[in-house]
């Protein structure tokens, strides 16, 4: 008689840094991007999130689903001030701050590890599959399949970690 809460997980490019000279989310495209993930999730009628909390999609993704008072779960694959400064900083001081106000206010925050970033990029594939995993895992136990919500351009980089690798790794 009950549907089961839609599971989303986000995930996608990150904000271009200003000074990377082929761009592929520049900062100009943030409100198309944030519109463009809200209209999705009503769509779907998420009721549960899970996702990394980079500057770019994924924050833009969790705000969305915050602003939807939805459950966020949060994986980070390193220390948090190690993720801030590789993934968060670039991006100004304005990310940061939302970056810490989606930690504040995530139902949960799992790390892939607590060590500090070695200048691995394998580990940020790892916390891709571990957001994957975690999403499947719950998705399950509620008698349902997660929905993959990917922001992605053909152009980006596809590297271990990225969306484009996320992506790859989706099975359908």
């Amino acid at each position: 008689l009950l549907s089961p809460p839609v599971i989303v997980i986000g995930a996608g490019q990150p904000l271009d840094a200003a000074s990377c000279s082929e761009q592929v989310f520049p900062a100009a495209l943030e409100k198309v991007v944030e519109r463009a993930i809200q209209e999705r999730l009503d769509e779907l009628g998420a009721h549960i999130g899970y996702s990394s909390a980079g500057a770019g999609t994924e924050l833009l993704f969790v705000e969305a689903l915050i602003e939807r008072e939805a459950e966020v779960h949060l994986v980070l694959p390193c220390a948090a001030e190690d993720f801030v400064r590789e993934r968060v900083a670039y991006a100004g001081q304005s990310w940061v701050r939302r970056f810490r106000q989606a930690l504040k206010l995530a139902t949960s925050v799992t790390y892939a590890t607590e060590e500090a970033y070695l200048g691995h990029d394998w580990l940020f594939r790892f916390n891709n599959q571990m957001i994957d995993g975690l999403a499947r895992l719950r998705a399950e136990l509620l008698g349902t399949q997660p929905y993959l919500l990917l922001v992605w351009d053909y152009a980006a980089e596809n590297a271990a970690g990225t969306a484009a690798d996320f992506m790859d790794h989706w099975p359908d």
